[in-house]
């Protein structure tokens, strides 16, 4: 047989003894987990349940998880067992998350610890069960608290290194090369949403000015279109008295009367024919006044600069200041005849 097929035949056995090796491990981790949850796994699983449960405690369930994992690790590797340094390295990271985890559940306990009484309380599979118990008695019997946590610290970088062949310092900086590419990210998008709120903000004070500036365009628009209509006319006219004749005068006593008056007609006196006193010049004065009193009070501001009294119609002429529109006057028409009747 030639050297090459002897590689290939011992490859071949290898590759089987690793699938075999990782199916066995695989079903016993999962009977285990079954094991570990229900009681009906027979005499086996309930052995299997006592003997994890008495040597890890709360951590048989980590335990089985960890022997899963490792039987598909089995079907990536080449060869059946690792190299001695990533063996090393996983029995160490396993002894020391095992004793971090029983120092945890034991802080509020008394120290040192004892080791009979920790056996005992290992058995009953409190904590991280036996295993856990030896390993928390030794640590702090030999290093004590504050030393233990130090050398708990050193065994789990040492075991990390080992077994995943990666150097601590290259490890860090890839976390903090992570760390500094997404506190970069999160700036930069923090940023751009701050930019963003900036341009909405400075849109819609530009809108805001754009819209004012076509008011105002359109007040003195408004306003050049008026500018022609300052002297404002408001007449002031004096009601005539309508007298309504009587409809239920007989057609017989109309004409009785008719001729009764015609026959006791007399001409009026002579003194009715005499002239009216003067005009008073000093109610147009007052009038005014009243009249810039009550556009004031409707706030609007206007001077009489010309007041022109006749026999029946007393005219007025309005100066209105800057501004004001002709339809806020106009509409103040009876409130001004109003005023100036009282």
């Amino acid at each position: 047989m030639s050297k090459v097929d002897k590689t290939k035949k011992d490859g071949k056995k290898g590759v089987l003894a690793r699938e075999i090796a990782g199916i066995l491990l695989m079903g016993f981790s999962i009977f285990s987990l079954i094991a570990l949850h229900i009681d009906t796994a027979g005499w086996v699983g309930r052995s299997i349940r006592v003997g994890l449960k008495v040597l890890f405690g709360d951590l048989s369930v980590v335990f089985s998880l960890i022997l899963f994992l490792f039987a598909l690790h089995l079907f990536r590797e080449k060869k059946l067992l690792s190299s001695n340094r990533k063996i090393f390295g996983f029995v160490l990271l396993m002894l020391s998350l095992t004793l971090l985890f029983h120092m945890l559940y034991y802080r509020e306990y008394q120290f040192p610890p004892m080791l009979k009484e920790e056996l005992i309380y290992g058995k009953q599979g409190e904590g991280a069960g036996i295993l856990g118990a030896l390993l928390l008695v030794f640590s702090y019997n030999a290093f004590g608290i504050q030393g233990s946590y130090v050398i708990l610290a050193t065994a789990i970088l040492i075991g990390i290194i080992f077994l995943f062949e990666v150097s601590i310092l290259s490890l860090i900086k890839r976390i903090s090369h992570s760390m500094t590419s997404l506190f970069t990210h999160a700036w930069h998008k923090a940023k751009d949403e701050r930019n963003e709120k900036r341009r909405e903000r400075k849109q819609i004070l530009a809108e805001r000015k754009q819209v004012k500036k076509k008011r105002v365009l359109k007040d003195e628009k408004y306003a050049s279109n008026e500018k022609e209509n300052e002297n404002i006319i408001i007449d002031k006219r004096q009601p005539k008295e309508v007298v309504e004749k009587p409809n239920n005068v007989l057609k017989e006593s109309s004409t009785k009367n008719a001729k009764s008056a015609s026959e006791s007609h007399k001409l009026p006196p002579a003194f009715l024919l005499k002239k009216s006193g003067a005009r008073d010049k000093g109610s147009g004065g007052v009038q005014k006044d009243l009249l810039e009193e009550t556009f004031a009070s409707f706030g609007i501001e206007a001077k009489v600069v010309n007041v022109s009294q006749g026999p029946v119609v007393t005219r007025y002429e309005l100066q209105p200041a800057p501004g004001i529109k002709v339809s806020r006057i106009t509409a103040l028409a009876d409130d001004l005849a109003l005023s100036l009747a009282a």
